[in-house]
């Protein structure tokens, strides 16, 4: 019984520790459209990700799993690059927008 018990502990210890490693995304839909989609990249970014999302405006969804959808991009800004609170918001309409948020962030925008 001791065996089952330290196995069923050890697999829940390696769950969790791949669920900090999956991508995160949080899809932020307008009239039935995707607008916007941020790819939560930094560990920490990763970790309060579904409460951000929680608070966007427009329609969100979360998402463990599974980063942003590529097609449609038009542009991107990569923030805090290369720390953990690295996020790449992916936009999907208003450019100038896009790029204005990513500015005021002090972002690296890519069109």
């Amino acid at each position: 019984m001791k065996k089952v018990g330290l196995l069923v502990i050890l697999l829940g210890c390696h769950h969790g520790g791949n669920e900090g490693e999956q991508p995160a995304s949080c899809v932020i839909e307008h009239d039935g459209v995707v607008t916007q989609c941020f790819d939560e990249i930094g560990a920490t970014a990763r970790q309060t990700a579904q409460e951000g999302c929680s608070k966007m405006h427009g329609k969100t969804r979360f998402q463990l799993g599974t980063p942003c959808p590529t097609e449609g991009v038009i542009a991107s800004c990569t923030k805090a690059e290369g720390t953990e609170y690295e996020r790449i918001e992916r936009c999907y309409r208003e450019p100038d927008a896009c790029a204005a948020r990513c500015a005021k962030a002090d972002g690296v925008l890519t069109r």
